[in-house]
């Protein structure tokens, strides 16, 4: 009956051509929704009113990654997020009346243009590296990172952008040094990685991937405590036994020990205050044990101005001259194999294990800002072990 009324009518004025019809080629159409057959260039079904046309989406303005706006409140902030170094950083302005307005802005959110050469070498970012970072740590530290860095020769002159994980590990891998060496290498990359991130150099820390092997040359064993025991008995007979005992109690790095002056021995408080190589370890104060009390009080009445000098000029040793010609040919004589002067820091942080006391005075101590850091320094022993399991 409807179908009847409708056909006196008029289709054309009650179905008015739009911008929405569809163009149909190759016969009649249909609705897309009941079926009905349509008359020629209706926008909508004359049977159940759906809407012929489909409007395509309309493409984005800008791409992912170009920025986008949004509203808070009753104004509008532009925002863009950028990747650099590994980190997803945004950067955004806000306080725009329009949308338009914070639409025109979001190319100004992009980070700066690099301020070096983009294809500035290895050994250019190394120096201007240099006057950055060290005054952050000390000197013996940058000691460090100058024979990494000449173990990296074969990337000297190579651009830094260019490096892949692959070329700093064929320098790792060929480097003849032991386990330690290969990591101040490794920290090395990983320091100029943030630091050429900061000049829009890089965007990604290709360092952080190097392998440094699973060799143990270089490590530094502790002192066992027959080790310490026979270094304690030897004191009075054997010369330079009471220095290598006190490091031991001590924990300061061997050239922080050497440089210790009678000055530094507060007799009132019975401690110590020196060291070097980092913040935490500089000027730190350091509390003295009673086994070596007597020994120190012994080494300030001496005439020399260092607690610890050389027997036979009364000047500051240095660390090559102590580990040559006085470490060593002690352990030969003690019969102690495999040690070296920085030994004597582990045995310290060892000794603390097996001391009630928090982390933090445990790593203040030894020089460290991160109580992890003195984990590190700790060897697990049997006896620690068997203590642990005595007491499940």
């Amino acid at each position: 009956m409807f179908f009847d009324m409708i056909k006196i009518w008029d289709w054309e004025s009650l179905f008015p051509a739009s911008q929405d019809t569809i163009k149909w080629e190759g016969g009649p159409m249909n609705c897309r929704k009941c079926g009905v057959a349509l008359p020629e260039k209706a926008a909508f079904c004359p049977a159940c009113g759906v809407k012929q046309a489909v409007s395509a989406r309309k493409p984005k303005r800008r791409g992912n990654g170009q920025g986008t706006v949004v509203k808070r409140g009753k104004t509008y902030t532009a925002i863009c997020t950028k990747f650099i170094a590994g980190k997803r950083i945004t950067f955004s302005k806000g306080g725009f009346a329009t949308k338009k307005e914070a639409l025109d802005y979001i190319p100004n959110l992009k980070p700066a243009p690099c301020s070096v050469a983009p294809k500035i070498t290895l050994k250019e970012l190394f120096e201007r590296w240099k006057p950055f970072y060290s005054p952050r740590v000390g000197e013996t530290t940058m000691q460090g990172y100058d024979a990494a860095f000449h173990w990296l020769q074969a990337l000297h002159l190579l651009p830094f952008a260019a490096l892949s994980t692959d070329d700093w590990q064929g320098c790792v891998d060929a480097c003849p040094r032991g386990r330690r060496t290969k990591e101040n290498m490794k920290s090395l990359g990983m320091a100029l990685y943030k630091y050429a991130a900061t000049l829009r150099v890089v965007d990604h820390n290709y360092a952080q991937y190097i392998w440094c092997g699973s060799d143990t040359t270089g490590t530094r064993p502790p002192i066992t405590m027959e080790e310490l025991e026979t270094i304690r008995k030897a004191i009075g007979r054997e010369a330079y036994a009471d220095y290598v005992y006190c490091m031991c109690y001590t924990g300061f790095r061997p050239t922080a020990f050497l440089s210790l002056t009678k000055t530094a021995f507060d007799p009132v408080n019975g401690c110590l205050c020196g060291g070097i190589k980092t913040k935490a370890g500089k000027n730190r104060i350091v509390t003295i044990s009673p086994k070596i009390m007597p020994i120190i009080q012994a080494r300030a009445a001496c005439a020399a101005p260092y607690l610890f000098p050389s027997l036979e000029t009364g000047k500051m040793m240095t660390e090559a001259e102590f580990r040559n010609g006085v470490f060593k040919p002690l352990m030969a004589k003690l019969g102690i194999k495999d040690r070296t002067p920085y030994s004597c820091r582990h045995t310290f942080s060892n000794l603390m294990k097996n001391v009630p006391g928090s982390d933090t005075d445990k790593a203040a101590l030894m020089g460290h800002m991160d109580a992890s850091m003195t984990k590190y320094y700790q060897t697990p022993d049997y006896e620690s072990l068997k203590r642990i399991t005595d007491l499940l």
